[in-house]
């Protein structure tokens, strides 16, 4: 009897010392993927950087508006400044993927790319990706260089405004929309009153048109005499496929992001490109780490069926 509980008590103590391993091990799992994972988000958000001879990317992506970490003029334009004044960088590459967004954020961005163009000896260049219509547009027109896919949709140079109207189905419903202003044109965009031409011709010639005019003129300033300026079609807000935005000047050449980049590296003799766009950290991309994720898993897995087993065979 004695024998037989010395021998229950090894087992015991055995497994105790097995299960407490398990978790020293476990822990340590845990902690070496969360290292992982967030050392994986810090260098793909360009948090990490190598002090060698490098090319400096920027990345446009999304919607063009503030406070977006790859469209926000203010963030961009540090971004770009950042580059230019590394004696590390030898040339910036702005990869844009974006449908337009804010007038104001793509002044600014115009601004500050045709400034470091003339101010700056290094290169800008625009790799376009599927699309950069509109605002994105008149950003990259800026650059020294633009190239795009065959497949990138380009163009949309124009300014829109959206508004619905209401007023029919109130008359309808027979019901009374009561508005309270002072000034008489406050309540300009109000969806639930008929339209007013003085107000459509206010909006045309003191809104939409001067942004036009700024656009327009944005995009021959950046392109130069290599617009196709003849063309009646350029500047109607149409968009065209990569080849047809070429023949309008709109870019120089027909390249893949992977062709301009290693194109690049070559002329400038560099192996590195480091990305100077830094979103801002956020713990759910590290949650989301789906490769983390499954490692630990699986690993916990393991070690919990191999931690189990000693009590199922008391059992």
């Amino acid at each position: 009897m004695r024998e037989s509980l010395r021998n229950d008590i090894k087992v015991l103590v055995k497994h105790q010392r097995n299960n407490t391993r398990a978790n020293y091990i476990k822990t340590f799992i845990i902690g070496l993927g969360l290292c992982l994972a967030i050392a994986n988000i810090l260098y793909i958000n360009g948090k990490f950087t190598v002090p060698v001879p490098h090319i400096a990317l920027i990345n446009i992506e999304g919607a063009i508006e503030r406070g977006s970490s790859t469209g926000d003029g203010l963030i961009i334009s540090n971004a770009i400044k950042l580059a230019m004044d590394d004696d590390l960088v030898k040339a910036v590459i702005i990869e844009a993927n974006s449908p337009g967004g804010s007038p104001v954020q793509a002044e600014q961005l115009h601004r500050t790319i045709m400034s470091m163009r003339h101010n700056n000896s290094k290169p800008i260049y625009v790799s376009i990706g599927e699309i950069c219509a509109s605002a994105c547009l008149y950003i990259v027109s800026a650059a020294d260089k633009v190239f795009a896919h065959k497949s990138s949709l380009i163009g949309s140079i124009g300014v829109r405004m959206d508004g619905w109207g209401f007023d029919k189905i109130l008359s309808h419903l027979d019901i009374e929309r009561r508005t309270y202003s002072a000034g008489e044109f406050k309540a300009l965009l109000d969806p639930f009153q008929p339209r007013d031409p003085e107000v459509d011709n206010h909006l045309d010639t003191f809104v939409l048109s001067p942004l036009y005019q700024d656009f327009v003129g944005a995009i021959k300033e950046g392109r130069g005499d290599k617009l196709d300026q003849q063309n009646p079609l350029l500047f109607t807000g149409l968009i065209w496929t990569g080849m047809t935005a070429k023949d309008l000047g709109l870019v120089d050449d027909i390249k893949t992001h992977y062709q301009v980049r290693e194109s690049l590296k070559t002329h400038f003799d560099v192996e590195m490109i480091q990305t100077y766009t830094k979103s801002s950290f956020d713990l759910k991309k590290l949650i989301m780490a789906e490769f983390w994720a499954d490692v630990i898993a699986k690993a916990l897995i393991k070690l919990d069926v191999n931690a189990a087993t000693p009590i199922m065979r008391l059992e």
